[in-house]
C-alpha cells in the first residue's frame, strides 16, 4: 500500500512531466543476472523491465519493450517470479500476469485477472501451476501457466499482498492497508484456507528463512505509531506464531541473507535481524547512502553466490532510478541506472 500511495501522489502532482519511453537494444541471452521490475508511474502505463548481466557487467533497460516491438510492459508492475526459463510478472494496475521467456524477453502471453484483479505477489508451485494475491478482491488466484487460465479463486483476508509456500501450505499476508493483522494459511492439496494466524498489523512481506521458518514483516499503522511494527516468526509445521521482534520506522521489504539473518528495510535504511531474535536489530546500510534525495530504499535482494545485497533507489519517484550493490558489511560495490521506481529485484541463475 505504501508504494501505491507514493506512486499515486507523485503521478497526480506531476502527470504532465515527460517520461522516458526509449527502447534500448535487447540484451544477449545468458543464464546469470538480475531482473529489475520497474513500477513506472501509477496510471501512466510505463512500467519496464531492466536486465543486469553478471557475465558482461552490462545493464539493459526496457528489455521487454525492446523484445516486443515497443509494446509497454503495462501499468504499475509489482513483482516477478522465476521458474526455469520463464518469468511471471504481476502487473498490478493492468490486472494481468505477463509471462516472458527469460532468454529473449519475448512475451509468452498473459493471464487476465479481470477488472480489479490487481495482482501483487506470485508464488509458483511448479512450471504449470501458480498462485497470486489479488489485492482488491481479497483473494488468492490459482492459475494454469500453460493454458494461461484462472483455475480457482480462494478467499483470504483483507488486502492480501505477500505470499510464499512451505510444508505443503501457502502463507498469505493480509495487509488490510494497515488495518489487518492476519496471515491466511492455505492447504495446497485442497486449495482451502485451514487457519488464520494473528501477527502484527499491516503484514505485507513474507520471507522463507534458511532455518525453515516463515518470517512476516509487519509495517504497522501509517497513522498510529503505537501499533506494533516488526517481524513475526511462523513455524510452518505446527502452524503457530513462535516469536516476534520490534522494528520501528515502517519496515517493509526484506530478504534472507548469509548467517541466519534477515535484512529488512525501514525508513532509516537496511537493518540486520538475527533469525533467533536474540539481539537488537542493527543498521547496516543507512537510507541516505542508497538514496540521498528522498532517503527511501524501495526494494532489496540478495545474491548468495557473490554475497551481494542489491537495493532499489527510486530517487524522487519521478525519474529513472538506480540499483546500488553492497557487501554484507554495508560497503558499496557498484550502482547502475534502471527504470522508474525499481520495486522488485530478482536474482536469475
Amino acid at each position: 500500500m505504501k508504494k501505491i500511495l507514493l506512486l499515486l501522489i507523485t503521478s497526480l502532482l506531476l502527470a504532465s512531466c515527460s517520461k522516458d519511453n526509449s527502447v534500448e537494444p535487447t540484451a544477449p541471452a545468458t543464464s546469470k543476472g538480475i531482473f529489475i521490475v520497474n513500477e513506472g508511474l501509477f496510471s501512466q502505463n510505463n512500467a519496464s523491465l531492466t536486465y543486469y548481466d553478471f557475465e558482461t557487467i552490462s545493464v539493459y533497460n526496457n528489455v521487454y519493450s525492446g523484445a516486443n516491438g515497443g509494446t509497454p510492459l503495462g501499468d504499475n508492475a509489482n513483482s516477478m517470479s522465476v521458474v526455469n526459463e520463464k518469468g511471471f510478472i504481476a502487473v498490478d494496475n493492468s490486472n494481468k500476469i505477463e509471462i516472458i521467456n527469460l532468454k529473449n524477453f519475448k512475451s509468452l502471453g498473459q493471464i487476465d485477472l479481470g477488472a480489479g484483479g490487481s495482482p501483487r505477489e506470485i508464488w509458483m508451485k511448479d512450471s504449470t501451476t501458480g498462485y497470486v494475491t489479488s489485492l482488491y478482491t481479497n483473494q488468492v488466484v490459482k492459475f494454469n501457466a500453460i493454458n494461461k487460465s484462472v483455475i480457482k479463486n480462494i478467499s483470504v483476508g483483507d488486502k492480501p499482498e505477500g505470499i510464499t509456500g512451505a510444508a505443503g501450505k501457502l502463507f498469505v499476508a493480509n495487509s488490510g492497508f494497515g488495518a489487518s493483522n492476519s496471515v491466511s494459511v492455505i492447504d495446497i492439496a485442497s486449495d482451502a484456507v485451514i487457519k488464520s494466524l494473528t501477527v502484527g498489523y499491516n503484514p505485507r512481506v513474507i520471507v522463507n528463512g534458511n532455518d525453515g521458518k516463515i518470517y512476516v514483516v509487519c509495517t504497522g499503522s501509517y497513522t498510529d505509531t503505537t501499533v506494533f511494527s516488526g517481524v513475526y516468526k511462523i513455524d510452518p509445521a505446527s502452524l503457530t506464531v513462535t516469536d516476534s521482534i520490534k522494528l520501528r520506522g515502517f519496515p517493509g521489504e526484506a530478504c534472507e541473507v548469509k548467517g541466519n539473518k534477515l535484512f529488512v528495510v525501514n525508513s532509516e535504511g537496511v537493518y540486520s535481524i538475527n533469525m533467533n531474535f536474540d539481539s537488537a536489530p542493527s543498521l547496516v546500510i543507512p537510507a541516505s547512502v542508497v538514496n540521498n534525495l528522498t532517503m527511501v530504499v524501495y526494494s532489496i535482494a540478495y545474491d548468495k553466490n557473490s554475497e551481494t545485497i542489491y537495493c532499489g533507489n527510486p530517487k524522487d519517484f519521478l525519474q529513472n532510478g538506480e540499483v546500488a550493490a553492497f557487501n554484507l558489511s554495508g560497503e558499496e560495490i557498484n550502482r547502475f541506472n534502471v527504470g522508474i521506481n525499481p520495486g522488485s529485484i530478482v536474482i536469475f541463475k
